[in-house]
Parts: C-alpha cells; structure tokens; sequence
C-alpha cells in the first residue's frame, strides 16, 4: 500500500504474473471514507477497434488507449461502504477480466 501524488490511498498486486493497481478517490484528508476505486491494469499499445469490440462483448473491465498504453480498468461505488463479501465478488470479477483480457489481447497477435 501506498498513495499517489495526490495522498489518496493506492494499492498494487499482482494476479497470475500480471500487475494491477487500485486506485482510491474522493477520500477524505486521512486517506478514509472514500467515494470510489478504480481497479487498473495496463498492457502495450493494441489498436483501438480491437478494444472496442471488448467492449460491445465484454460486461466487465473497460477497455481504452491513454498514455500508459493499453488500460483496462473497473470502478467501483464505495458511497454507503462494501461487504466482506462485496469485496470478494468485486477482486473476483476483476480477476476474471483481467485474465479474459490477457487472453484476448494474446489472441489479437
């Protein structure tokens, strides 16, 4: 754990070899109560119509072209708080999409 540039919380993992952040916004001056997170992983740069089509096919993790390269990304609401079980659903769809997305992009070369 750690924080950005702005002193909101960030958090970095790692799912089956790929890298990933969770970004927090809306936070208070401690860091807490949050408004949303943002899960983000990014790859090399892909051609923005293959990206599209993710995203007409695909219900979870959007896909853009930004700076980075390649970003997928998933927000998530955190106004009212999450679950245990909440959270654990949230990581869980977030672990399939990123390796849905992994897969697809290796499919594309």
């Amino acid at each position: 754990m750690s924080t950005t540039n702005s002193g909101a919380p960030l958090l970095t993992g790692e799912m089956d070899g790929l890298m990933y952040g969770i970004f927090f916004s809306g936070c208070d001056a401690r860091g807490e109560n949050c408004e949303d997170m943002r899960l983000v992983s990014y790859w090399d740069e892909y051609p923005v119509q293959a990206l599209n089509t993710w995203n007409r096919t695909k219900y979870v993790g959007r896909a853009y072209l930004d700076d980075d390269g390649t970003t997928l990304d998933l927000w998530v609401n955190l106004l009212g708080g999450l679950s245990t079980q909440q959270i654990v659903d949230v990581l869980e769809w977030w672990d399939v999409a990123v390796n849905d997305f992994s897969a697809y992009l290796k499919e594309l070369k």
